[in-house]
C-alpha cells in the first residue's frame, strides 16, 4: 500500500506476509508507505485492528513526508501467534516527516534496525516512540529457551536526525547491537525505557561504543551533541528506596538522571 497526497487514511485488520502459507521469500521494497495524508493511521487500540507485517525486503512502514501520523498496536515482522519470525528488512522507517507518533506495536526479527529514524527530519521534526517491544516478542516461544526473544538484527531504535524526540516507556531487549542508538540531531529524551539483553551496549551516542568523557562543548555532529554519561559511585538501598551518588561532568545546565534497578540475567528470562 502506498497512500500520498492530501486526506487521510486508515489502514487496519490486515495481513502483509506473514501467513502461513506465503510463498517464497516475502516480496519487494516495502509493505506500507505513507507520503503525506496526515492525520492518518496504520493500527488502532483493538485487537482486531491490528495489522500483521512481515516479509517485505525493505520497510514493514515507511513513514515518508508529512505528518503526523500514527502507527499502534500492529504485529511487524512477528505472525498471529505473537512470537513467529516474518522479518522485514526494517520494521519502521522513519524520514521527512515530523510529529509522528508509534506506541504499543511489537516489532522483532527485522533484519536491520526495529525503528529507523533517518536522515532528512529537520531539527524541527520530532517523533514519539512509547509503550513498544522492540525485539520482545507478544507471547511466550514454547521451543526457545529465551522465550520473548524476536530481537532485531542490528539495533532496536537507530536515529541519525531530528530533534526533541521522545522515547520512552519502550522494553527494547534482545537486540543484535545497541539498544538504542543516536548517531545525530539532539535532545533526544529517554524516559523510563526497560533496555536489556542487547548484544552491546543499552544506549550508545555517536561514535560507536563508549565515548571519552570531555568538556561536553557544543558537538553538533555528533548524537546529543555528545552528552557525556554520569558516572556513579554508589548505590545502597532496596527495592523501595535508596541513595545513589555520583558526578556529570558536562557543561553547566540543568540535567535530569534517572536510575533504574537492573533486572538479574537469566536463562529463559
Amino acid at each position: 500500500i502506498h497512500a500520498q497526497g492530501a486526506g487521510t487514511v486508515q489502514i487496519e485488520g490486515n495481513t502483509f506476509g506473514s501467513g502461513a502459507n506465503f510463498f517464497g521469500n516475502g516480496f519487494a521494497g516495502d509493505a506500507i508507505v505513507l507520503s503525506g495524508v496526515n492525520g492518518s493511521r496504520i493500527g488502532g487500540t483493538e485487537p482486531e485492528q491490528r495489522n500483521l507485517i512481515g516479509r517485505a525486503a525493505g520497510a514493514g512502514i515507511w513513514l515518508d513526508s508529512g505528518g503526523p501520523r500514527t502507527v499502534e498496536n500492529n504485529f511487524i515482522g512477528l505472525t498471529a501467534n505473537g512470537y513467529g519470525a516474518a522479518p522485514n528488512g526494517v520494521g519502521i522507517r522513519v524520514s521527512h516527516g515530523g510529529g509522528d507518533i508509534i506506541e504499543r506495536n511489537y516489532i522483532g526479527h527485522s533484519s536491520t534496525q526495529g525503528i529507523l529514524v533517518q536522515a532528512g527530519l529537520d531539527h524541527s521534526a520530532f517523533l514519539q516512540i512509547r509503550s513498544n517491544y522492540i525485539g520482545y516478542a507478544a507471547s511466550n516461544n514454547p521451543n526457545s529457551i529465551a522465550p520473548r526473544d524476536a530481537g532485531n538484527g542490528t539495533n532496536g531504535i537507530r536515529i541519525t536526525s531530528g530533534s526533541g524526540h521522545e522515547i520512552y516507556q519502550n522494553r527494547v531487549a534482545y537486540n543484535g547491537t545497541d539498544g538504542i542508538v543516536v548517531l545525530g540531531g539532539y535532545r533526544a529524551r529517554f524516559n523510563a525505557n526497560r533496555v536489556y539483553e542487547n548484544g552491546q551496549l543499552g544506549i550508545d551516542l555517536s561514535p560507536d561504543g563508549v565515548d571519552t568523557q570531555n568538556s561536553d562543548l557544543d558537538e553538533a555532529n555528533r548524537g546529543n551533541r555528545g552528552q557525556n554519561y554520569p558516572v556513579l559511585a554508589t548505590a545502597i538501598g532496596s527495592d523501595g528506596s535508596g541513595v545513589v551518588t555520583g558526578s556529570l561532568p558536562s557543561t553547566t545546565g540543568e540535567f535530569s538522571i534517572q536510575v533504574f534497578r537492573s533486572e538479574e540475567r537469566r536463562v529463559g528470562k
